[in-house]
């Protein structure tokens, strides 16, 4: 996702001068961040194997208050060999 902005840029330039000028970038920009958002949203609420809750925080708009173990059971997420 760290495309967002350098294809927005290119977008920009590839169209620069045609009808497409203002719109291509801005619809680019919007898709793109909108699927940062999804991920990272993602990415927070991902479920615990063991207890199904989610796995990082307690609410996904929470901290991460347990760091690598489980914010309900305490399942760890990479345990020691």
């Amino acid at each position: 996702m760290i495309f967002t902005l350098p294809a927005t840029f290119l977008a920009g330039f590839i169209t620069y001068g045609t009808t497409l000028d203002h719109v291509l970038p801005a619809s680019i920009f919007i898709v793109l961040g909108g699927a940062l958002v999804v991920a990272y949203i993602r990415i927070r609420t991902f479920p615990c194997p063991r207890c199904g809750h989610h796995f990082g925080v307690k609410h996904p708009l929470g901290a991460n208050i347990r760091g690598r173990k489980c914010a309900y059971c305490g399942l760890e997420a990479y345990p020691e060999l």
